[in-house]
């Protein structure tokens, strides 16, 4: 019974992943997360809520570190790097990482599906795992008052229900 429920899992998250490279969005998100992140080769680098793993071919020339707590993104991300070597999932929590300092910690479109209290403390296990000089990468959707009516039409349609302001993230921030 877990095998099946494992090759379910697998599917959706196959299919979530098939339906954004349809519309172009694995692309610009490794285009834009590989322009802010300066990932040099070699440099290690963590991706904390990497679901399918989207943005690990834009690290590929680092060691890339994809985590996540949904079984069936990390087996279908395994599953698509299977032959990359610098290339590893793991299906854990953030804080079960114990593994050397990290050069960039990446946390990419995550945050909106985590509570107040969960991102202040993940944010500290993130300081913890990085290396001398290294940087934490926090990118998320944020409210404006200025959004569209389309653009308030997805965030209501997204799975994470703590889509915050700027000044939301800077108070959680400090």
């Amino acid at each position: 019974m877990a095998e099946l429920r494992s090759i379910w899992q697998m599917s959706v998250a196959g299919l979530w992943d098939i339906f954004q490279s349809v519309f172009g969005a694995n692309d610009e998100k490794r285009r834009i997360y590989r322009n802010m992140v300066e990932c040099k080769p070699g440099e290690r680098i963590l991706d904390f809520g990497c679901a399918t793993g989207i943005t690990a071919a834009a690290f590929a020339d680092c060691n890339y570190l994809g985590v996540d707590i949904n079984a069936g993104s990390i087996l279908w991300a395994q599953h698509k790097y299977r032959k990359s070597s610098h290339i590893k999932f793991r299906c854990c929590d953030v804080s079960n990482i114990n593994e050397q300092r990290f050069d960039h910690i990446l946390c990419a479109c995550t945050g909106h599906h985590l509570t107040d209290v969960e991102v202040v403390e993940i944010h500290k296990i993130m300081q913890s795992l990085l290396a001398d000089r290294g940087a934490i990468h926090f990118i998320d959707m944020v409210k404006t008052e200025q959004d569209s009516l389309l653009m308030r039409a997805l965030m209501a349609i997204d799975q994470g229900r703590h889509i915050r302001t700027v000044i939301q993230y800077k108070t959680l921030f400090g």
